[in-house]
């Protein structure tokens, strides 16, 4: 719910950060996230790339770099083409 609310994503970077750095955990831990739950997730925290929080960001590309690979491909083209877009911004 944190990552679907922009203000929460612009004011509070950290409590982001918190909770993906939870969500990497849970997937160490031997978790898996699947189905809808999995797709789920993957796009609240693809939201996150809204942020201008450096250390949000690139939480950002730990997760999706870590739960790519359970994530329905045709979902993560759509992903790549979002990371495609940001990598060519000027922001940092």
């Amino acid at each position: 719910a944190a990552f679907n609310d922009p203000q929460t994503v612009k004011l509070e970077a950290n409590k982001c950060c918190l909770l993906i750095t939870k969500l990497l955990y849970l997937l160490a831990q031997g978790e898996k996230f699947e189905g809808r739950d999995a797709e789920g997730v993957f796009f609240a925290v693809t939201k996150l790339f809204q942020s201008q929080n450096t250390a949000l960001r690139r939480m950002t590309y730990l997760f999706i770099k870590e739960v790519a690979e359970s994530t329905d491909p045709e979902n993560v083209i759509i992903v790549i083409q979002s990371l495609t877009k940001d990598m060519n911004s000027n922001v940092d």
